[in-house]
């Protein structure tokens, strides 16, 4: 008589396999949707950001006023457009884009995370500064 084999625990795999699928097929096309429309809400919002720029960089005193009731998302796409006019403008446009990127805080934040970076780095041992952390006490510092 030949022995019995149980396909349950057989069968169980294959279903959370399926099921696994599934879920990243879920994953995958949520994923493309949230940036299809982050796409279209860039596009959508660039030229009228684009355009409150240039009016605020060609007034004599630059005045953020504008800029500040914009949300996270308009507040990234402005950064994003002001770093690629400071690589093509000089002179007192330059001037003007510095002062605005200064008054909108963009400078604060970025030299922020640039010292949390650097902190980082020098814990974790690639920069040449003192040792941080409890892992760090044996590493003499260059």
């Amino acid at each position: 008589m030949a022995p019995e084999v149980t396909l349950e625990p057989l069968r169980n795999g294959v279903l959370a396999l399926a099921v696994a699928v599934i879920a990243l097929a879920l994953f995958l096309l949520i994923d493309r949707g949230v940036v299809a429309l982050s796409n279209f809400r860039r596009k959508r919002r660039e030229p009228i950001l684009s355009r409150l720029l240039f009016q605020t960089l060609q007034s004599s005193p630059v005045d953020a006023s504008a800029f500040l009731r914009l949300g996270p998302f308009d507040r990234q796409l402005v950064r994003s457009i002001l770093l690629g006019l400071a690589l093509d403008l000089r002179g007192d446009t330059d001037d003007a884009i510095a002062t605005l990127y200064r008054d909108l805080g963009f400078i604060k934040n970025d030299l922020s995370r640039q010292a949390l970076v650097g902190a980082l780095l020098r814990c974790h041992g690639t920069g040449r500064d003192r040792p941080c952390g409890r892992g760090g006490a044996g590493r003499s510092a260059a």
